[in-house]
């Protein structure tokens, strides 16, 4: 699963080569991993929500609260002006990345 994802982030997304990607945090919701790449730190979500629509609803929601100016941390956007993809039927979101989240 690592290299597709390393893959898919280094052909999709608007920075250098992937360093590592962590073993996953497992959430209620999601799981989480820590990219590290030339260009910087990002982390992962894989969602388990099915159908994709929920996954749409919840960025919609995100975008809903940034605009509305109620403090929200946005997912970086792939190349194709995409937020969510798709490796081996799980959907993922790339986010920048908060250190003090991640401990």
């Amino acid at each position: 699963m690592k290299k597709l994802l390393k893959n898919y982030l280094e052909e999709n997304y608007q920075f250098d080569k992937v360093i590592s990607i962590s073993d996953p945090i497992i959430g209620f919701l999601s799981d989480s991993y820590q990219i590290k790449s030339k260009s910087g730190q990002y982390f992962l979500k894989s969602y388990r929500q099915k159908p994709v629509d929920k996954i749409d609803f919840i960025i919609k929601s995100m975008q809903f609260f940034a605009d509305k100016k109620i403090p929200v941390i946005l997912p970086i956007k792939t190349k194709n002006n995409g937020y969510k993809f798709a490796v081996d039927d799980q959907y993922f979101i790339l986010f920048p990345f908060i250190s003090d989240l991640w401990k």
